[in-house]
């Protein structure tokens, strides 16, 4: 919880800053080991603009990189009462770590509870002290709740009433050290759009596939469908009906594609929508690549909701991105835009920025059919494949509904990656 100020500056419009390794950044920090805790950034401008940012925690391993997305978390009151978390697993491959944030000056008790797939609760009530401004790690959660069989498939709720506290959960591969990190996505909504499913061949003769996880953190029963889309041709679509999930009650879907759906060498998105008006469940996800070249690929999948589609006339942006020009090592960078409506074609431009904040190419502007999932390496179709190159990329809906936006940022080497979702310009009040 221990404040420590160590750069203060300004940027100028659409300028990019990159922190290596942010630990070394800071005075006092450099060269110590074991360290563990959040960065905060303040941000004030004449229109009351906020920066961006976002991160990855990684690992150089010999079965290769860790590349963990932290998502950039804006300080405001949350409008739940609680955080559900679920995709978690203990066993003999994989172990689960809760994180806890305090955005607030005052240290909080916050209380857990685990509980099965089956929905039932096991072990008893916990509660942890988060320190003000601190960050609070339980590894191997399932131990410290006190149960020591394997457990698979659990989910846990944190009750975060009346507190500026959020939580999440990786989990962690004990052969490689590769992890996923799972937040809590649940608003109520009737539908949920998740994009990035596939059981696709990919280098090293890997096969990409996706796990899903569906919990239910209601306490009415919840009922309905999932739709998977083939990307490229929405008129491909098959659909099941979820089993009705009782009450806090976890659903998985292990290789939801080629298991559920009977399909091979596809990618899309799917489509999961609450029967008669009632909410979607929460959804966890991954879509990951077991490489024998070495090291599993986790990539964590953000469900997109209405409330986190871009629409006609709003922005989108993605800080941070790199380009390497040579594909043997450094990273790639691949855009991924979804238009969500079934009818409505749409207009996007797309822009790309210098670290210093000037435009690297041309924007390029392109039209998406309804319901079609379109990827670009966006550097190679900009013209900037064979550069060295880092920046952040603007997203503008110029015509059309709404779009699920996001970037993978790819490693050359293992093909590790991270999922990076659009974020909207955030604009507070003037400074006085």
């Amino acid at each position: 919880g221990a404040s420590l100020v160590f750069r203060e500056g300004q940027m100028a419009p659409n300028e990019t800053i990159i922190f290596s390794d942010i630990t070394e950044a800071i005075p006092g920090l450099a060269g110590q080991e074991d360290l563990s805790g959040s960065v905060r950034i303040e941000s004030e401008s004449p229109s009351g603009c906020k920066v961006l940012s976002v991160s990855r925690t990684f690992n150089s391993t010999e079965y290769g990189t860790l590349g963990l997305f932290v998502p950039a978390l804006p300080v405001k009151n949350l409008s739940g009462e609680f955080l559900d978390i679920t995709g978690l697993m203990n066993d003999s491959d994989y172990r689960s770590n809760l994180r806890l944030v305090n955005f607030g000056d005052e240290d909080v008790w916050v209380g857990l509870k685990l509980f099965q797939r089956s929905g039932e609760q096991i072990g008893e009530d916990r509660s942890l002290q988060v320190l003000g401004n601190s960050t609070t790690q339980i590894n191997d959660v399932t131990t410290w709740f006190g149960v020591e069989d394997t457990l698979k498939h659990f989910s846990i709720r944190a009750d975060v009433t009346g507190l500026d506290v959020q939580a999440f959960g990786t989990v962690v591969d004990n052969l490689t050290g590769d992890s996923v990190l799972f937040m809590s996505t649940f608003n109520g909504e009737n539908k949920v759009w998740l994009v990035g499913v596939a059981n696709q061949q990919g280098v090293n003769d890997s096969l990409w596939q996706t796990d899903i996880w569906l919990h239910n953190p209601t306490d009415e029963w919840l009922a309905g469908e999932v739709k998977f889309v083939d990307g490229d041709d929405p008129s491909t679509a098959y659909g099941f009906q979820w089993p009705v999930l009782n009450p806090k009650k976890t659903k998985p879907y292990l290789d939801i594609v080629a298991g559920q759906f009977q399909l091979e060498d596809v990618r899309g998105y799917l489509l999961l929508t609450g029967a008669d008006g009632s909410p979607a469940p929460l959804v966890s996800a991954r879509t990951y690549n077991q490489d024998p070249g070495g090291g599993t690929y986790g990539l964590n999948l953000r469900p997109f909701t209405s409330e986190n589609l871009l629409y006609a006339g709003e922005a989108g942006y993605i800080a941070g991105v790199t380009n390497s020009a040579d594909p043997e090592i450094g990273f790639r960078t691949n855009l991924g835009i979804l238009n969500t409506e079934e009818e409505l074609w749409s207009s996007v431009r797309i822009s790309v920025f210098n670290l210093d904040g000037t435009q690297a190419a041309d924007p390029w502007s392109v039209t998406i059919p309804p319901g079609v999932y379109r990827q670009w390496d966006i550097f190679d179709k900009l013209g900037l494949g064979e550069q060295d190159t880092a920046g952040s990329i603007r997203i503008e809906i110029l015509e059309g509904g709404g779009h699920a936006v996001f970037a993978t940022e790819i490693d050359n080497l293992t093909q590790d990656s991270i999922f990076i979702p659009a974020q909207e310009k955030l604009v507070g009040p003037p400074p006085e």
